[in-house]
């Protein structure tokens, strides 16, 4: 039998106490779910501003359309943001898949995913190198963002060409962290439809709260064709507001590419999501086990109550 180090005990014990204080609360009971494959010829509850629009029926027919944030032109900012708040003291993981195509000499300049504090009033950021979200001036209410560079080394993503970045919150709305240089790049230069294309691009990002109020530690992994691969592992972002908005935004500036996103999904409240590198076999049964046992008893002490 293998010998479990005292780090490995500690890692599944902490994730534990983490689903366990989210299963007390009753955090997983209010499910948020938002699909939107923005084929068609309207997204409902989504507002699009600045260069964003839906590809159907003027560019593609209704069912087969994408979410365009920019074309390929210089100085355009374009933001899809959605109407339902989210509280950031559960878990969220959001998936979508994205084209960039028809760039420059780089292409430029990326895309984000951001949450922004729904207390305040959308008003978009700078364009170019910012993606939209930082300063100055930054989204309003910023409240973190996950970046993807579309080649160009740009301020978002610390000047680091073709890599996945997070910003933190206003008003600094910070790099806090960010790959090296990705190679399949997130720059495609064509739509994928499926994973068969290399063409193909689909991002997901799983946010989990942590033991801390107003913190959320992000995984980010990028599916290029068939390949995926794991590009941030436990960004810790803080200082967040307790509930927040989510959308997308896209920019250029001096170079410029076309950005679209499509088929978008996002899951809040869902059960506590642990990833557990590092954790041996054993490990992840003992995590498992000590989940399943906190749920139960969470369930047992609240079984007269409605979620």
């Amino acid at each position: 039998m293998p010998v479990h180090s005292q780090g490995e005990i500690m890692r599944y014990f902490k994730a534990m106490l983490v689903a366990g204080a989210l299963l007390a609360n009753g955090n997983v009971c209010a499910n948020t779910t938002v699909a939107e494959s923005f084929g068609g010829t309207s997204a409902p509850n989504w507002t699009l501003s600045g260069t964003a629009q839906l590809t159907a029926p003027s560019l593609d027919t209704a069912g087969n359309g994408w979410l365009r944030l920019t074309d390929a032109a210089n100085g355009g900012t374009g933001y899809a943001y959605y109407t339902q708040s989210i509280p950031t003291n559960q878990p969220i993981s959001v998936d979508f898949d994205f084209a960039m195509s028809s760039g420059s000499s780089p292409p430029a300049d990326g895309l984000t995913f951001f949450l922004y504090d729904s207390t305040v009033t959308f008003s978009g950021g700078a364009g170019g190198g910012t993606f939209g979200y930082m300063c100055c001036p930054g989204l309003a209410g910023g409240a973190l963002a996950v970046g993807i560079s579309a080649g160009y080394p740009s301020q978002f993503v610390n000047g680091v060409a073709s890599s996945i970045a997070i910003a933190g919150p206003q008003p600094n709305y910070a790099f806090i962290a960010g790959s090296s240089g990705l190679n399949p790049t997130p720059y495609a230069g064509a739509r994928g439809l499926a994973p068969s294309d290399p063409n193909y691009r689909h991002l997901h990002i799983l946010m989990n709260p942590t033991a801390n109020a107003g913190e959320l530690s992000l995984t980010v992994t990028m599916q290029a064709g068939t390949t995926t691969n794991t590009i941030l592992n436990g960004v810790v972002v803080s200082g967040l507001p307790a509930n927040v908005n989510f959308g997308l935004s896209a920019a250029t500036g001096g170079a410029v590419a076309t950005m679209e996103a499509r088929n978008f999904s996002l899951q809040s409240g869902i059960a506590p999501i642990i990833p557990t590198p590092g954790l041996s076999t054993l490990g992840r049964l003992l995590l498992l086990a000590g989940l399943l046992a906190l749920a139960i008893g969470a369930f047992i002490s609240r079984r007269r109550s409605a979620c």
